[in-house]
């Protein structure tokens, strides 16, 4: 259930991108390239940070580290590995890096927030309280909904301004967790 919600975030949030992209202007082209390859390096990254994460175990159960349906993904992990790739795709394809970000973190929170009611589906979160999980939710709510309202109210806006507002934003929500 968990790969399913996961897999139907990531189609809503690139076809969200590619409306904002199309409104901005850019390469649909450049956008879905860019979506292959954050993808495919970000579940790589994912899985890689929980394995390190989990190294205690993983070190002596080396195989289990390719049973990736088995569980076991960090979303740290997913957003470094997919940042930098979509840096160096960006850079090869000759794109400004800072408004092509910018577009990212318009639909990221959703996609956060999506994933998150996975965690549940899959029942990954029995030790965490409701009311923790509800708050988790609520404030990547929030942090899209300001960074949707930045967006509206700035159109001219200084390009990275909405990527520093995801990045001090997802920040503090994951310190107040």
């Amino acid at each position: 259930m968990y790969g399913l919600i996961i897999a139907l975030s990531i189609v809503l949030c690139a076809f969200i991108a590619e409306r904002i992209a199309i409104k901005k202007g850019l390469s649909t082209n450049i956008l879905w390239g860019l979506v292959f390859w954050c993808v495919l390096s970000g579940v790589i990254g994912a899985r890689l940070y929980h394995v390190v994460d989990q190294w205690a175990f993983y070190s002596r159960n080396f195989m289990a580290i390719f049973t990736i349906w088995n569980g076991g993904l960090g979303i740290i992990g997913g957003l470094l590995a997919g940042s930098i790739t979509a840096l160096v795709y960006l850079v090869l394809k000759k794109q400004n890096v800072l408004v092509w970000f910018d577009v990212a973190v318009l639909v990221i929170p959703l996609g956060q927030a999506v994933g998150r009611l996975g965690n549940l589906a899959n029942q990954e979160l029995l030790d965490v309280a409701p009311k923790e999980i509800i708050m988790d939710l609520g404030l990547l709510s929030i942090l899209w909904l300001i960074m949707l309202g930045t967006e509206k109210l700035h159109k001219k806006m200084q390009p990275g301004l909405l990527t520093l507002i995801y990045i001090l934003g997802y920040t503090l929500i994951r310190t107040l967790r």
